[in-house]
């Protein structure tokens, strides 16, 4: 009898086990961090986005992340077939990138579902792009890329290829927003008749990556956390990013990058490449800055509401 109701134990502990197994993560994530990848590909004739995208994709509990297929499913893409024919400036493009079923496959797809690695996985649903659409400008010199902001929605289902695994091990509903930068070959290069092929989009959720340089043309940053002083930080404009786009009423800085605001801004090319960066001054005591750290941040958002945040390096070892 004794070894009846131990058998018995051991078999609820089994079932229970296999129950919560069985049940699959659930996530519903409203400000999803990372980035995607859309590049094209010549299959079949001009270049279109046919490929499947490589990601980052997650936020609590859940990180998605995908290595260069050499091939996946098209999905549907509005701007597919932009540029097959070269485009001309002044022509409107539709930037909408949607795609569904396949995502990506397990052979290029890992995943972290609440602390447990999965190293292969398929991952199926779809994928929302949405933002408007685009005058394809005359590039002239500059590198031809146009940015945009861009909102996303997005419901996708993990299988783990695992042995032991009951599937699916994870399900999310994902919404987010950030900027979309569609980059172009420049294919006529006849500066008066420029012609232009779409290259690849990189969608960027927010907050939005951004180059700082903290006390700029000084390195390294020595920073006295005790000075009555300012500290300098200018955000630089690179070019897939316009510094002066920046609200500075809404920048933070400090040791995590919520400490305190500035208390002077201005607009000067600091970096001598021509472009127009953001400087910006804070009260160092303020910071909350303190002697061993190593680095510093900046968070803020665009005049669209788009959140940014870049960090630099620092050297407190003067502070005694």
């Amino acid at each position: 009898m004794c070894n009846l109701k131990k058998s018995l134990v051991a078999l609820i502990a089994v079932l229970t086990l296999y129950g919560a197994d069985a049940r699959a993560e659930s996530f519903d994530i409203t400000n999803v961090e990372g980035k995607v990848f859309i590049p094209t590909s010549y299959a079949g004739g001009p270049p279109t986005l046919k490929l499947g995208p490589i990601y980052q994709l997650g936020g609590p509990g859940l990180v998605i992340f995908t290595q260069a297929e050499p091939s996946g499913d098209p999905g549907s893409v509005e701007a597919r077939d932009t540029c097959a024919v070269p485009c001309t400036p002044g022509q409107v493009i539709g930037t909408n990138s949607s795609f569904s079923g396949l995502i990506s496959s397990p052979f290029f797809t890992s995943a972290r579902v609440n602390g447990v690695f999965y190293d292969m996985v398929r991952v199926t649903g779809s994928l929302n792009f949405v933002s408007s659409p685009i005058v394809l400008p005359n590039f002239g010199s500059s590198p031809p890329v146009v940015t945009i902001p861009f909102t996303f929605s997005g419901e996708l289902t993990g299988e783990a290829f695992h042995p032991g695994v009951v599937n699916p091990v994870f399900t999310a509903r994902l919404s987010g927003q950030g900027t979309a930068s569609f980059y172009f070959w420049l294919v006529g290069f006849d500066l008066l008749n420029p012609r232009y092929r779409i290259e690849y989009i990189e969608y960027r959720f927010e907050p939005i990556p951004i180059l700082i340089d903290i006390k700029p043309a000084t390195f390294p940053n020595s920073i006295n956390p005790k000075s009555k002083g300012k500290i300098p930080v200018a955000i630089l404009t690179t070019s897939s990013f316009d510094a002066t786009a920046v609200d500075p009423t809404t920048v933070l800085f400090g040791a995590t990058g919520i400490e305190v605001a500035p208390v002077q801004s201005a607009t000067e090319d600091v970096d001598g490449d021509g472009d127009i960066d953001l400087v910006l001054h804070f009260v160092t005591q303020d910071t909350g800055i303190t002697c061993g750290d190593f680095s510093a941040s900046l968070t803020g958002a665009i005049f669209s509401g788009l959140r940014v945040k870049g960090s630099d390096s620092i050297d407190t070892a003067p502070c005694k």
